[in-house]
């Protein structure tokens, strides 16, 4: 019995518990994660939807006076007046990017130019097609709005045209792109 009682105690006793490793473990890995985390920016963009914008470029935009952007899958099309092509920055396949810079750059010369004219014009219409990638909208989005700027030492975003408003592309060109 006696044999029997000793074993039994043995495996009772309480043995102590080392966490030296893992607070070691956690002093290392808190910094490193929290450095490598990405933090997220949310922005927020005026947008007006298709029948909202009839109403309003019949309001505002006395003889169609509005600054337009056709997006379609192999080019993106500038218009002032709305029916009056002033650019397009085609691609050179759909593999290849948008020209956003291109773009972003021509944006920046009309808005100088509108400012020049004493116009402020805040606002622009974006067409897209109905195959367009919405990934491709964001950035079209992101890229009309504003634009970086260097001030002093440091970047900045400047504003382009903020108040953004969709509608459809035009029919003609739909027909176009299904033959």
């Amino acid at each position: 019995m006696s044999w029997f009682r000793r074993h039994q105690q043995q495996h009772h006793e309480a043995e102590d518990l080392d966490v030296t490793p893992i607070m070691n473990l956690m002093i290392v890995l808190v910094p490193i994660l929290s450095l490598t985390m990405v933090f997220t920016h949310i922005r927020v963009l005026n947008l007006q939807l298709p029948e909202l914008v009839e109403r309003v470029n019949a309001v505002s935009e006395p003889q169609n006076q509005s600054l337009e952007v056709l997006i379609t899958p192999d080019e993106l099309a500038i218009y002032y007046p709305a029916d009056q092509l002033l650019k397009n920055f085609p691609r050179a396949n759909r593999d290849t990017p948008y020209a956003y810079a291109e773009f972003n750059a021509y944006l920046q010369q009309m808005k100088t130019t509108f400012a020049q004219q004493k116009l402020d014009k805040r606002d622009i219409v974006l067409r897209p097609t109905a195959d367009v990638a919405y990934q491709t909208l964001v950035s079209v989005m992101d890229h009309v709005s504003q634009y970086r700027t260097l001030v002093a030492t440091s970047v900045v975003r400047a504003e382009l045209f903020s108040q953004i408003r969709f509608a459809d592309a035009p029919a003609n060109l739909r027909v176009k792109e299904g033959n």
